[in-house]
This record gives C-alpha cells, structure tokens and sequence, in this order.
C-alpha cells in the first residue's frame, strides 16, 4: 500500500512538470536557453527562505532609487554617463516608455532578480524590471551584492 501512494505521489508531480513543460512556447522563454523542469521543488534552508520572503521591498527600494539616479542623469542634474551607460543595447521605444510622464511614479508588477544560491547566502547577479530602468546590472566585479 505505502508503495503505491509513493507511485502515485511520483505519477502528480511528473504530471505537474510535464504540464509546465507543455506551457513553454515553441521556441523558448529566452533565445537559446534551455529549461529544465523537476517534479520537485529545488530545497531551501528555512533561513534562505525567509530572507528571500523579505526581499521583494528591498528590490523595490532599489529599483526606485536606481529609477531616480537614472532619471535625474537624464535631466542633467547629475552625471550623463549614468544614463549613457544604462540605455545602452536598450530599443528606443523601449527608452520612450519607461520615461514617459505615464511612467515617472509606476510599480513594476514584477521585479525579477537572478539570484545564485552560494554557502553564505545567496547573490543578486540581476535584477530585471519596465518600466522606468529596464535592466540593472549590480555584477560588475567590484560590486557584487551578498544578501544573507
């Protein structure tokens, strides 16, 4: 019996990872990456778990002050080379909108970061997010982040 509920059990999750696998489109989320999906969630430390739990108000705090350095190199009122440095590689339409008037006091509704978990912590490598600054890279060797 306790080895048929453990059958059962493998059979949903194999089923949930086969349905997410399903949901990705044809070509991809991203071009030329390739996902990998478990059945089973990746584990974490109740310690980690609760650090990432407090992150999201962080990010955001980041990504106003971050939105606020950008716009005010826009304006002038400090270094252009901010600016510069940040639209790079950036479409224009794209520049256009997340400095639109529309855009000064939006919230992302997601700020995405790319974390790598580590044995102190993890790392902020990237944080994505529209609108105002589109992408903010804080990798740069001299400056990585350790968020414990």
């Amino acid at each position: 019996m306790t080895v048929q509920l453990e059958t059962d059990k493998e059979e949903v999750l194999l089923q949930k990872a086969a349905t997410v696998r399903a949901a990705i489109p044809e070509g991809g989320l991203f071009a030329e990456k390739a996902w990998r999906v478990s059945p089973t969630p990746f584990p974490l430390e109740k310690k980690t778990v609760k650090a990432l739990e407090k992150l999201g108000p962080v990010l955001l705090k980041f990504q106003q002050s971050c939105d606020l350095i950008y716009r005010r190199s826009k304006k002038g009122t400090l270094p252009e080379w901010v600016s510069n440095y940040l639209d790079r590689g950036k479409p224009g339409d794209m520049l256009e909108k997340g400095l639109s008037a529309a855009n000064l006091d939006a919230v992302p509704s997601v700020i995405r970061p790319d974390l790598i978990l580590t044995d102190d912590g993890f790392v902020a490598t990237e944080l994505d997010s529209v609108p105002g600054l589109s992408l903010i890279h804080i990798s740069e060797p001299t400056r990585p982040r350790l968020i414990s």
